[in-house]
């Protein structure tokens, strides 16, 4: 093959959670084809340009903004356009936090093209990769940042006042804990002004939604995975389980185990 792809290869050892094996970069070559079975859960990104992807006699057309997802298995066809070909991002990935992710925010999908702006995450990813600075903590949190973004993007409008784009950014980066310095940077407005904003909109500060936000989800992660309290304190972004769990107690007065098991 002679593609105007650059490949780059994860050599840490493979983490049965969450691992990134491989990811890449295609630039604009009309003659970019692949006709395999995907062995791992693929994800893409295009960047610019347009091409097309089969599978089971279907065909999708992608072009810039277009975020699209294979699940793992798949037999599938994908090409550049003839006329004007895609530069995309993509990446595989696999593991049980992987399938878990997929079942809630992807359910009976196998291949899904749509847009969604996800292309700060794919980089961060890649980057990773690319440069041999693999964090799997960082790598799970860019891909609920994908997931979370193209679950919203298939179902939201975009929202038009200033409180409702405060919200969604809040939604879209909750792994990430964003400070109230860095949504006021975000937004270029005082934090006093980004907290009257959204309490008028909303009832609360931002900051007490993201904790309701971020429990809500636990109380998700707790009934419909298998995952460890340990582990979904981290996917949350807390420092430590005892911690989380103290907030857990303190906004629904049981701790998580005694939630998980009346749950089940």
């Amino acid at each position: 093959m002679s593609f105007n792809e650059r490949f780059f290869v994860n050599t840490h050892s493979e983490n049965p959670i969450c691992y990134l094996p491989s990811s890449g970069i295609v630039y604009p070559d009309e003659k970019y084809s692949l006709n395999r079975r995907v062995g791992k859960h693929l994800w893409e990104y295009v960047i610019s340009g347009e091409g097309h992807i089969i599978h089971n006699g279907m065909e999708y057309h992608l072009t810039a903004g277009d975020f699209c997802y294979v699940k793992k298995g798949l037999h599938v066809r994908y090409f550049s356009d003839g006329n004007n070909p895609y530069h995309k991002l993509w990446f595989g990935a696999d593991g049980q936090l992987v399938e878990k992710l997929a079942q809630i925010y992807l359910p009976d999908v196998s291949v899904t093209v749509q847009k969604a702006d996800v292309s700060d995450p794919f980089r961060r990813l890649i980057t990773m990769l690319k440069e041999g600075c693999y964090d799997e903590g960082l790598a799970c949190h860019a891909l609920l940042d994908i997931f979370m973004t193209v679950s919203r993007a298939s179902t939201c409008p975009m929202p038009a006042s200033l409180a409702e784009r405060i919200k969604k950014y809040i939604d879209d980066h909750i792994f990430e804990n964003p400070s109230l310095n860095s949504l006021g940077e975000t937004f270029n407005i005082s934090g006093r002004h980004l907290i009257r904003v959204f309490k008028a909109r909303y009832g609360i500060p931002p900051g007490a939604y993201m904790i309701n936000k971020k429990l809500n989800l636990a109380c998700r992660y707790l009934v419909e995975t298998e995952f460890g309290i340990g582990q979904i304190a981290q996917i949350l972004g807390y420092c430590d389980q005892s911690y989380f769990s103290s907030e857990f107690k303190k906004h629904y007065g049981i701790y998580p185990t005694v939630y998980r098991n009346r749950g089940r």
